[in-house]
């Protein structure tokens, strides 16, 4: 069974808590444009790490980010995702950070409104992994 997975909105957070992007996302393409060095890597970056890919290779100012969260619909379900960006204390980027996954809007998850649970990166003899939420969620096995 074909699952539908659209990307409804993209939030970014800096490390001193403020909103470093917040950007919503239409059904059908959505073009990111703008001058050269701008960030429109950067953005798509973000979203693949944001979405449970492993990217380290962070931009200067991507590395002033503390979050990611995508809230994504899988056919009628609306979850958000959240990923910390952390580092070492050389300044990289950690790798193979867990998820946190809210029930609910990407608005509902941030003022504490909906049910969530909090996944690692890898699965364990206790505990799913978030791709094995994520599958699950999509009708996969």
């Amino acid at each position: 069974m074909a699952v539908s997975f659209f990307v409804n909105r993209l939030y970014v957070l800096t490390t001193d808590g403020k909103v470093a992007y917040d950007e919503p996302f239409h059904h059908g393409v959505n073009i990111i444009r703008g001058a050269n060095s701008s960030g429109k890597s950067t953005i798509t970056h973000l979203l693949f790490y944001g979405l449970g890919g492993e990217y380290t290779q962070f931009v200067t100012q991507a590395r002033h980010c503390s979050r990611v969260m995508v809230e994504v619909s899988l056919d009628d379900a609306v979850l958000t995702l959240s990923r910390p960006i952390e580092m070492d204390t050389d300044g990289r980027v950690l790798t193979q950070r867990g998820m946190t996954i809210y029930w609910g809007t990407l608005d509902e998850a941030l003022q504490g409104n909906c049910e969530s649970g909090t996944f690692g990166f890898k699965i364990s003899a206790k505990t799913k992994s978030y791709s094995n939420v994520l599958f699950e969620v999509m009708g996969m096995p």
